[in-house]
């Protein structure tokens, strides 16, 4: 290269490139001004590895195929990938041109391109045809078999394992012609199988082929930076991408979760890294304390998870320095697998909240209360004197009782007062709820008959009745013992 001379590391003319907001290349080139960076290889959804392990066709299959114009498609063999070569062809695609747009200018693949390297025929009539047909009676006339339901997907498709399980290219002496013919059908269609994913520009929101796995390639870049988008912010980043599809909501959060599994991987193999997760947090923080409970499965080298438990060397070592004050709470978590997190959590010197201890367990019940409880006495501390602070779940008031340990002199149990003013808030109204919290964070007994007072009648007394009838020292900083 000449002195002087250099690559350009973006576009020259951006007119006619309207999706660059959403193109691969913009995080590459631009990254928001900080410079070129490296990006991500791509990677590849394959199925031929399967069909390739088949057994070869007999010649009637054979001679079908030629026939059918796939005769090259099944003369090709299994091909290793080069990744990073694929990944710089695509950050150089255009799809507003349908060009990869080069240093040395603008190529495309044309269908001779195709003709010669794949050997697929591209004159003649196009393969087309209509759609509103029976789907059962097409796959019995054109396949000769009947669709069970393992070999459905939605809409109307079939399975590649189906299709490998009841066509491999083998024929029977005693096969007839039409026979033949439907397990040849069977056989093509496993050649030339695999995820439809070109589109046109111009399509309706209940386009067939404009799925959810089609907008992830759309998404995927902005999920990375911050995967708690908001899905109307990604369905405008969609119909941008795409000039004239507008995603519904269902659509692109079925794109989100793709697009996340793709990204950090899914339920299942995130529940199946969970014990080599924590062995390595483990050896990170040394200190670190973790507890998996799972069940034999069915399945040799499989076990049911049930539970989890683990709290941090540092978070460990930062309680015997905080206040003697825990406070549990429980949160449902949202995802395949229904589970509720247990955390514990105390208080520094400077009023900042420490997180101590957590927890997935499946509900909160007496049972997953009293052993996250007990995690927390055998891993993170012993100390007399706690003050245990928590809403008033029946699963954990009804296990404290039960436990020596989660007594006085142990433990004190108290209630939260802004759940004991959010319960209130529920069921009677917002003025409420503020007066009940407002009466339970007075220090002194002489404000707090003060403002209880306020609500002898509110609601025919019922209100008052009820705070009354709750355990005061429980719940009123007044007569907590100060605790």
């Amino acid at each position: 290269m000449m002195e002087g001379q250099h690559l350009r590391q973006g576009l020259i003319d951006d007119t006619v490139l309207v999706l660059q907001q959403g193109h691969r290349s913009r995080a590459v080139w631009q990254a928001n001004g900080r410079g070129p960076r490296e990006s991500a290889t791509v990677t590849i959804r394959r199925c031929e590895r399967e069909f390739h392990a088949l057994p070869p066709p007999l010649a009637p299959i054979v001679e079908l195929v030629r026939q059918a114009g796939f005769f090259g498609l099944l003369n090709m063999q299994y091909m290793q990938l080069d990744l990073a070569l694929l990944t710089a062809l695509v950050e150089r695609w255009r799809p507003e041109t349908h060009t990869f747009h080069l240093t040395s200018g603008e190529a495309t693949v044309t269908l001779q391109d195709v003709e010669i390297i794949i050997g697929l025929p591209v004159d003649g009539r196009p393969v087309t045809g209509s759609t509103n047909l029976n789907w059962e009676e097409m796959v019995r006339d054109l396949l000769g078999l009947e669709l069970e339901e393992a070999g459905r997907r939605r809409g109307n498709k079939v399975t590649l394992q189906w299709l490998r399980g009841h066509f491999n290219g083998q024929v029977q002496e005693t096969d007839t012609q039409v026979q033949i013919e439907q397990k040849a059908r069977g056989y093509i269609m496993q050649l030339i199988g695999g995820p439809h994913t070109c589109v046109s520009r111009n399509v309706s929101q209940d386009h067939a082929n404009l799925t959810a796995r089609y907008m992830v390639r759309h998404i995927t870049t902005i999920l990375k930076k911050d995967a708690s988008t908001k899905i109307k912010v990604l369905q405008e980043i969609i119909k941008i991408a795409t000039e004239s599809y507008n995603p519904s909501y269902a659509k692109t959060w079925a794109a989100k979760t793709l697009a996340i599994g793709d990204i950090y991987g899914n339920w299942d193999e995130s529940y199946a890294e969970l014990p080599r997760y924590l062995a390595a947090v483990k050896v990170r923080n040394p200190g670190t304390e973790y507890v998996i409970n799972t069940t034999e499965s069915n399945i040799p080298g499989c076990a049911i998870f049930i539970r989890v438990f683990w709290a941090f060397g540092p978070a460990i070592e930062a309680f015997k320095h905080c206040r003697p004050v825990l406070s549990v709470d429980g949160t449902f978590l949202a995802g395949k697998y229904k589970a509720v997190m247990l955390i514990a959590m105390s208080q520094d010197a400077e009023n900042e909240c420490v997180p101590i201890a957590f927890a997935i367990v499946e509900k909160e019940d007496a049972e997953n209360w009293g052993w996250f409880l007990n995690c927390i006495r055998c891993f993170v501390t012993m100390k007399k004197n706690l003050c245990l602070i928590s809403d008033r779940a029946a699963g954990l008031m009804s296990y404290m009782p039960t436990d020596p340990l989660w007594r006085p002199p142990y433990v004190y149990h108290r209630y939260c007062a802004r759940h004991i003013g959010a319960n209130f808030m529920r069921r009677y109204n917002k003025k409420v709820g503020i007066q009940v919290k407002v009466t339970a964070m007075e220090v002194q007994k002489r404000k707090y008959k003060h403002q209880l007072s306020k609500m002898i009648n509110w609601e025919d007394g019922k209100i008052h009745k009820e705070l009354t009838d709750l355990d005061r020292p429980k719940w009123s900083l007044a007569y907590d013992g100060g605790r």
